[in-house]
């Protein structure tokens, strides 16, 4: 980084030149500028990219508990005289579902 500084015995050099060499200075701090604005804004886009990724995951997985959790709530009570579950305990079963009978088989013709 340039620092202008004018000193009393210069004088004899013609203003023109203290004036290029600030407008110089001031495009390079421009594109330093610009270049730290240009990766900000990146990695907001990413952010918000893994923000929404994840809350679509979250929307899915609720959406997949909705029957699970109204199923339960609407049987279980009254033919095993379990208690109700909420939808984060429907969404954990689904989920232990998934682990344990998930089919692993791969059948080819």
């Amino acid at each position: 980084m340039v620092i202008l500084r004018v000193h009393s015995n210069c004088l004899d050099v013609a203003p023109a030149k203290y004036l290029a060499l600030w407008v110089w200075e001031f495009k390079k701090r421009g594109r330093k500028m610009r270049v730290f604005l240009e990766a900000i804004s990146t990695l907001i886009r990413f952010i918000l990219k893994i923000l929404g990724i994840l809350t679509f995951i979250a929307v899915i997985a609720t959406v997949s508990a909705l029957p699970t959790w109204l199923l339960w709530n609407w049987l279980m009570p009254e033919v095993f005289g379990l208690k109700e579950i909420t939808l984060i305990q429907a969404l954990g079963i689904n989920f232990l579902s998934g682990i344990l009978f998930k089919s692993t088989i791969d059948i080819k013709d």
